[in-house]
């Protein structure tokens, strides 16, 4: 009797057990089985045993093995279809990495090209930079030769003056103006000589031809005498004046001798004189003129204490260039 009805029990127990899974497959689906079929092999087989015995897990593993079987295609499907979307979103996100990459590339680009723009300004400013103090060695050396030459000069000028307030200075101006007076009537004569219409104070130059009145003996008998009258003024007055000056017109008046008595005295007392004697008369008037104006130009220059200034022409030459 208590065999009986513990069977009815478990009986009832399986049909609400049965009736509730049928109930929860029907509200869920066709899935819901598979659960079952999945389940561990040991609560399959402990219901099994429940439901039927022994004999009943034979038609349990065969519908496992078949439910195993049948389960696979969804498996694989369902990998087959989740592989298919991540290999979509794949695409999707290698398509946005090279779209970033590009423009992290072109940003790249765009600063370096910035960043090589400012190394060329900044080079160009720092070669300037390096120029800066050649322009002011140069500057203060221009500067410092231009001192030097206007305290020279000033200290030529307080001598000139220093030594023109003692007799001694007076009679060394005297002596300079007398020579210098005596070598601008040599220039005058022979310019005359060159030209009738030649003005006193005029450049000192040789026409291309020698015209009738170079060739006329009286006109350099002119020049003849004021040459001797400057020899005289200058062995009279050679005791004051400097060594240079002395030096240098004594030099001038060997020239003047020399060109006169060779070149010029021999062809103008000659009726007709030939090409070749015009042609060494053309050539020891040029000496002359050649030789006169530095004479010219160191009285000058001495005479109003500026010897050592006008002794270096180039210099201020170059300053001119320098300040060009």
């Amino acid at each position: 009797m208590e065999t009986t009805l513990a069977i009815l029990v478990l009986v009832i127990v399986i049909v609400a057990f049965v009736g509730v899974g049928w109930l929860y497959v029907r509200s869920t689906g066709g899935s819901a089985w598979r659960a079952w079929l999945v389940a561990p092999a040991s609560l399959r087989h402990t219901v099994g045993s429940l439901m039927g015995g022994a004999g009943a897990s034979a038609p349990d593993r065969t519908a496992e093995t078949a439910a195993g079987a049948n389960d696979t295609t969804p498996i694989r499907d369902g990998q087959r279809g989740s592989g298919s979307v991540t290999l979509a979103y794949d695409d999707t996100a290698l398509a946005t990495l090279e779209n970033d990459l590009r423009g992290d590339l072109d940003d790249a680009r765009e600063r370096q090209g910035e960043t090589e723009s400012r190394l060329q300004r900044i080079e160009a400013t720092m070669g300037d930079i390096r120029t800066i103090p050649d322009d002011l060695g140069n500057m203060m050396r221009l500067q410092d030769r231009r001192t030097r030459r206007q305290l020279e000069q000033l200290r030529n000028e307080l001598e000139g003056v220093r030594r023109s307030a003692t007799a001694a200075g007076a009679r060394r101006d005297e002596a300079y103006v007398e020579l210098y007076g005596h070598l601008a009537r040599i220039e005058g004569a022979m310019g005359s000589a060159f030209d009738p219409m030649f003005l006193p104070g005029e450049p000192l130059t040789l026409p291309d031809e020698l015209s009738p009145e170079t060739l006329d003996v009286e006109n350099w008998d002119e020049v003849g005498e004021h040459a001797l009258a400057f020899g005289k003024a200058f062995n009279q007055n050679r005791l004051v004046l400097d060594q240079d000056t002395a030096t240098e017109i004594e030099s001038f008046l060997a020239i003047l001798r020399q060109a006169m008595m060779t070149a010029v005295y021999p062809t103008v007392r000659r009726g007709a004189p030939n090409r070749a004697q015009l042609t060494h008369m053309r050539n020891g008037l040029e000496s002359i003129i050649e030789a006169l104006a530095p004479v010219r130009r160191r009285l000058e220059a001495t005479y109003h204490g500026t010897h050592s200034a006008a002794s270096e022409p180039d210099g201020g030459e170059h300053d001119l260039e320098d300040e060009e």
